[in-house]
């Protein structure tokens, strides 16, 4: 009897274990899934400096957005920083998680002191539209096409130049796929990944692998599926220190690319200083880049 007791007390302890481990497991899988936007694209509102403090000539723009059926869409809020030569290549930069266009500034001062027009946009959900819409994957893709629509809608394409680091070099590598970017010059990407779901599993440390990460992602930023079918030259830079996104990450994406691409690794860079780590290696790579771009599209040097 008393063994009886006790086997059907432990299968009592068993099923109430199993059940809380089920539970728990749900639990954490609807955490991920609810969470996910705001980790992986981290808006801010932040505006922590400003183009002119740094020295550069800076016009505020906003770039439409096409409407929502009938309702009309707020504006993105844009920098606009010139070059000195009004025919100078032109820059579409597409910042990263957690940054907005105040921040990184030293990116846009690189392009500037290399002698090219800056166009540095923020998403819907950044900076001054913080609060008013939720971004997305989708929704950064869609503010990244309206950018160069704006451009292309003032400048030949071949004068044009994408750039993104970061989450911004995977909204980077998504435009340069779409037929709005046809023409355009070429694709410089830093500090980039090859997709959310890689990156989840190196930052877990695989433990994500437990749960269904393909039925729980939403936002995927796939850049590995998508970079060998860009038709343009493309560089992809990367610090070899950096502790966000691992380098190797750019290596396979480079491998990946084929022919087209350029690989350019920063010796002790981290994830957001390649510009002045590496800083002279960093603007003859961009030069020398952007220098071929305008050669395969025979206008000179």
């Amino acid at each position: 009897m008393i063994f009886t007791w006790l086997q059907s007390r432990t299968s009592r302890r068993l099923i109430e274990l199993s059940a809380l481990l089920a539970l728990l497991y749900v639990f954490t899988c609807v955490y991920f899934w609810a969470t996910q936007v705001p980790k992986i694209l981290a808006p801010l509102p932040d505006q922590p400096s400003h183009p002119v403090r740094m020295g550069m000539p800076c016009e505020e723009v906003r770039i439409p957005l096409p409407p929502n059926g009938s309702q009309t869409r707020e504006p993105l809020h844009a920098f606009w920083v010139p070059a000195e030569n009004s025919d100078a290549p032109i820059f579409l930069y597409l910042h990263g998680q957690d940054a907005t266009r105040g921040k990184n500034l030293e990116h846009t001062e690189t392009f500037h002191q290399c002698g090219y027009h800056v166009l540095v946009v923020d998403y819907r959900g950044y900076a001054e539209s913080y609060g008013t819409e939720t971004p997305s994957e989708a929704t950064v893709y869609e503010d990244a096409v309206a950018s160069l629509n704006y451009l292309t809608g003032k400048f030949a394409s071949h004068r044009i130049f994408i750039y993104g680091h970061s989450l911004g070099g995977a909204v980077a590598i998504e435009l340069a796929t779409r037929k709005e970017a046809e023409g355009t010059a070429g694709l410089i990407v830093e500090s980039t990944f090859t997709s959310i779901a890689d990156m989840s599993a190196w930052k877990y440390y695989g433990l994500l692998r437990l749960l269904p990460i393909d039925f729980l992602l939403t936002e995927r930023f796939d850049s590995l599926s998508k970079i060998e079918s860009i038709n343009r030259p493309i560089l992809l830079i990367h610090g070899k220190a950096d502790s966000k996104v691992p380098y190797q990450m750019s290596q396979t994406l480079y491998e990946k690319a084929g022919k087209r691409a350029t690989l350019h690794l920063v010796e002790g860079a981290d994830h957001e200083d390649c510009c002045w780590i590496g800083k002279v290696e960093y603007r003859q790579q961009v030069r020398d880049f952007v220098a071929n771009c305008r050669k395969i599209a025979d206008l000179g040097p």
